[in-house]
């Protein structure tokens, strides 16, 4: 679909819109009117005040403005006759000039070439066949061209499988004098000795700079992104393939492609697939697939409008013969080569970027784990949290119960002492009541053997009275001998009638007593007796002792008794003395 057409101006007038200009491109005064801009009754009012038609800048054929609804606004043709149907002048050139190329190398080309594809028809501005359609060029000299146009029309030509080729118009896309990096000023020294700076086309050698000192338009980037590289070409007729400097940013260079190799250049490019989401919800791509109102039907016939775009279109002939001129100095470098490299940087690129994605998803699903991980060990950690708090409820639980539990122990244990102290007591009073009576009786009974002995005490003390001091002393008899002494005496007396047991227990308490009161009597020093009995009390233990020692040791002295008895207390020590050695130094030897 159009955009563009022209009104001719033959007197200037005052009264045209601010933002209508004329154009004096190619030296010709026109008003250029832009579809998207002017509105109808604006383009029928200028109409009638200039009282001259629309016409094509490609056929110079009449046009007429449309405004339909949900679609751009744009020019149509009213013969409806076959044109390049461009939007400017430089915009027909480019494609006819291309056009030409391809049918020169014996493609089959066709112009504005329908295509109906999954129920969307759009048309192509140059389409270059073989056997089937091998390539689709857009040409493009608007910077306003939406992304999702692009996108579409790219994205339906690739499901055909045929690649979708962009060349872009310079001075048209950016604007005349917007970019500096079509041309360098080189210093020319003169044959009169003086130098200064011309303005000379680019090199073939290498690459320049493109530098763009406005905004770069979005469609451009775009582009750039998609397919890393553009062709692209100047009103002055010269053809260029521009790319990044790396893969990435908005740095660019420029080299200059020489004419005979723009098809195969052309010819390069790559099936693509773009995938675009629009930020705008309400734009609709479809509307901007079709270039016109037409189709052309006939593909070798003369395209219209020829006279005028040889006239006042792009000079591609003099940009030959520049170009040839410049190669006979110049080697030019393989433009061929370098979209290749291109593409292997892409690739390569591309490759990283998978690897980097790849990687990028590796990581993302290692934090994910680890974010699994360490939910499952706050997890873990609560819910041990929660069983050590029950734990610890329980065990509190316990040792409150095991408390408890020692409490009623202690206090049972108490109960049970003080149970026993009580019992104990109760046995304690029964027990001084018993020995009390036991006491009361022996009292009682010793009062009455007293009554009973008093008769036999009296005996005894007749029996030691009638003796000396001397005759007992003499007897040398210890306290048992002179108890069994006076036993016998008294029974051959027949003054006792108990048996000698009965006597010793009635006599241990009350014999030595009477003893002394009687030596008391005889002697004031009753020394002598109770030596005596302390001896014989020694003796015996000795003895006692020493048989003891002898059956340990199996070391006998002595073995009778009653001759150790016999013996006096100075050999019993003596005896009793050598024994303890004897079992002290086996002791010790024992333990070695």
């Amino acid at each position: 679909m159009p955009r563009y057409a022209y009104i001719p101006v033959h007197n200037v007038t005052n009264n045209i819109p601010p933002h209508l200009t004329i154009d004096e491109f190619q030296d010709k005064k026109v008003i250029k009117i832009d579809s998207t801009e002017i509105s109808k009754e604006e383009y029928e009012w200028l109409k009638k005040e200039l009282k001259e038609s629309c016409y094509c800048f490609s056929c110079d054929s009449k046009m007429k403005f449309v405004a339909p609804k949900n679609k751009h606004q744009h020019f149509s043709h009213i013969s409806r006759r076959e044109c390049f149907a461009a939007e400017s002048l430089a915009h027909a050139s480019v494609k006819r000039n291309l056009y030409e190329r391809f049918k020169k190398r014996g493609y089959k080309v066709a112009v504005e070439r329908s295509f109906q594809f999954h129920n969307k028809q759009l048309y192509t501005d140059i389409a270059v066949m073989e056997k089937k359609d091998i390539l689709a060029i857009e040409v493009q000299a608007s910077p306003g061209i939406k992304l999702s146009t692009i996108a579409e029309r790219t994205s339906t030509y690739a499901e055909a499988d045929i690649p979708t080729a962009w060349v872009v118009i310079l001075d048209s896309f950016f604007g005349e004098g917007k970019f500096t990096s079509t041309k360098e000023n080189v210093l020319v020294h003169y044959d009169d000795g003086t130098s200064g700076y011309e303005e000379k086309l680019l090199p073939y050698t290498a690459a320049t700079p493109f530098i763009v000192t406005s905004e770069i338009p979005k469609s451009f980037l775009f582009l750039m992104e998609q397919y890393k590289y553009i062709i692209a070409v100047n009103h002055e007729g010269h053809f260029f393939m521009i790319r990044r400097v790396k893969i990435e940013g908005d740095v660019f260079e420029i080299y200059r492609i020489e004419q005979d190799k723009v098809v195969d250049t052309l010819l390069k490019t790559d099936i693509r697939t773009i995938v675009y989401h629009s930020e705008d919800k309400h734009e609709d791509p479809d509307h901007e697939l079709l270039h016109n109102d037409g189709s052309h039907k006939e593909e070798d016939e003369l395209l219209e409008g020829g006279k005028l775009l040889e006239e006042w279109g792009i000079p591609f002939d003099t940009a030959y013969q520049e170009e040839q001129e410049q190669l006979k100095t110049e080697t030019a470098i393989d433009i061929l080569q370098i979209i290749e490299e291109t593409k292997k940087r892409e690739q390569l690129h591309n490759k990283k970027e998978r690897l980097l994605k790849a990687y990028n998803q590796q990581i993302i699903e290692t934090v994910e784990h680890l974010k699994a991980i360490k939910q499952a060990f706050h997890d873990l950690e609560h819910k041990l949290s929660v069983q050590y708090t029950e734990i610890e409820q329980l065990n509190l639980k316990r040792v409150k119960e095991k408390e408890l539990d020692e409490i009623n122990e202690k206090k049972q244990a108490e109960i049970e002492r003080k149970k026993r102290e009580q019992a104990d007591l109760q046995l304690y009073l029964e027990h001084e009541r018993t020995k009390k009576e036991r006491m009361k009786k022996e009292r009682s009974e010793s009062e009455e053997r007293a009554i009973e002995l008093n008769p036999l005490l009296q005996s005894i003390r007749e029996f030691f009275l009638s003796h000396t001091v001397d005759d007992l002393k003499r007897l040398k008899f210890s306290y048992i001998d002179l108890s069994y002494y006076v036993y016998d005496y008294l029974e051959s007396k027949s003054l006792i009638a108990i048996h000698y047991s009965e006597f010793r227990k009635c006599l241990d308490n009350d014999l030595h007593q009477l003893l002394n009161q009687i030596l008391i009597q005889k002697d004031q020093n009753p020394q002598s007796i109770r030596e005596s009995t302390q001896d014989q009390k020694e003796k015996e233990k000795l003895c006692k002792s020493i048989q003891e020692i002898q059956l340990k040791t199996n070391c006998f002295i002595e073995r009778d008794i009653a001759k150790l008895r016999g013996k006096s207390l100075k050999e019993l020590k003596k005896t009793y003395k050598i024994l303890t050695g004897y079992y002290h130094k086996k002791a010790q030897m024992t333990l070695f």
